[in-house]
């Protein structure tokens, strides 16, 4: 005996079908196309809820959770790509750590200063953020500090409580320090 079960139906129909004693609820399902439900967690490897093992787990609240052995904070997570390329175009490593090969934006960050937003980090370096007039687009801290020590608005305001140095200075008729 090989072990195999081998079940064959038409397009869409069943091979498996998973129901608790005495319940006509379907709780799982495997079918003939190759697709897969199931009523409640996939767990492959351990569970790796709260680090507790080794593994994947897909929730049906549709959470993942993944777990790497201990030493292994550098190793991935999560590594995304585009069909048929080999490098990936996003990977979020057990520490924490991601790399994207493109922009990371959050919330609707316009280049034309539109009425959203948010802030987009380019991967060419530069990095843009929308907000309404008069609030702060960056607010500088000391580690450990709770003081604001530097700041620029929408508006192009800048408040630096210490020496701001400038190399180059090309004159104009509005300079204000």
């Amino acid at each position: 005996s090989s072990g195999l079960i081998n079940a064959t139906r038409a397009t869409g129909n069943n091979i498996f079908a998973g129901f608790k004693t005495g319940d006509a609820t379907q709780t799982s399902q495997i079918t003939s196309d190759g697709a897969a439900t199931f009523e409640d967690s996939v767990i492959s490897g351990d569970n790796p809820h709260d680090g507790g093992g080794v593994g994947a787990r897909l929730l049906n609240t549709g959470i993942i959770q993944v777990a790497r052995a201990t030493g292994s904070a550098t190793s991935a997570v999560w590594m995304g790509y585009t069909q048929d390329t080999s490098t990936p175009t996003s990977r979020i490593n057990a520490d924490g750590n991601a790399t994207f090969t493109g922009n990371v934006q959050s919330g609707d960050a316009d280049t034309a200063g539109g009425s959203d937003t948010g802030v987009t980090i380019n991967s060419s370096g530069l990095i843009n953020a929308t907000r309404a007039t008069g609030n702060n687009i960056f607010a500088g801290f000391k580690t450990d500090e709770a003081t604001q020590t530097s700041s620029i608005t929408s508006d192009g305001a800048g408040v630096f409580d210490s020496t701001l140095s400038c190399t180059s200075l090309t004159e104009t008729s509005d300079q204000r320090f």
